[in-house]
């Protein structure tokens, strides 16, 4: 073999080695990035979790979150996750997504949070929520693609889109997603157990709706 022929041919191994290594480094990227959005999103349901707990006790609830904020921004100033307004998020999230064996292991579980709050505010219907997730999941939507498709409509046109939620959810519990929901600033939580319905619960927080879902 030639000089030139065996100078082509470690040339063309090297840039074999250098495309199978950059395959590697985006899978390892690919695959922390899904990990650590699990972890956060884990971490948000919890923290919702852990304000519709202690909102059943207090007597004062806008001050009890308020408390909370306020202590999580004094370890973590530099995190605007832990504003008021985003834990009132992070409390509609828990509360209309019950754990059920692992949020993580739920469609929107595998969203990164930027989703879950468009889910939240801009659809009334669990079950459609419950549906967009599926499909931003299944297709691998964007933010804007989730937005785009929810202001569409798309629901109302796609053949797969379910006409009863009760079998599309498949859960025991999907009852939730028959029951008429009414428009507020945030969405009106759901009954956990006997727990008496709060004035948190009634008024979830500000949000200004640019468009109402096509019906």
């Amino acid at each position: 073999m030639s000089e030139d022929a065996l100078a082509h041919t470690r040339d063309g191994a090297v840039e074999k080695s250098v495309d199978t290594l950059i395959d590697q480094v985006k899978a390892a990227r690919h695959t922390l990035q899904r990990r650590a959005n699990a972890e956060t999103i884990g971490l948000y349901w919890q923290i919702g979790a852990t304000i519709l707990a202690q909102e059943s006790a207090a007597e004062d609830q806008d001050a009890a979150l308020d408390a909370l904020a306020t202590g999580l921004r004094r370890t973590y100033p530099t995190m605007a996750s832990f504003s008021v307004e985003s834990l009132r998020w992070m409390r509609d999230f828990a509360a209309w997504w019950p754990a059920r064996g692992g949020i993580v292991q739920q469609p929107v579980g595998q969203l990164p949070w930027g989703h879950v709050v468009e889910l939240l505010t801009r659809l009334e219907d669990q079950g459609l929520r419950e549906w967009y997730a599926g499909k931003a999941v299944q297709h691998t939507w964007s933010r804007a693609d989730l937005v785009d498709h929810i202001d569409a409509g798309r629901h109302a046109h796609d053949t797969e889109a379910p006409q009863n939620f009760a079998t599309a959810l498949r859960r025991a519990d999907s009852a939730l997603a028959e029951q008429p929901q009414r428009r507020s600033r945030h969405r009106r939580l759901p009954r956990r157990g006997n727990r008496p319905r709060s004035r948190g619960a009634r008024r979830l927080g500000r949000v200004t709706f640019s468009r109402r879902r096509a019906r």
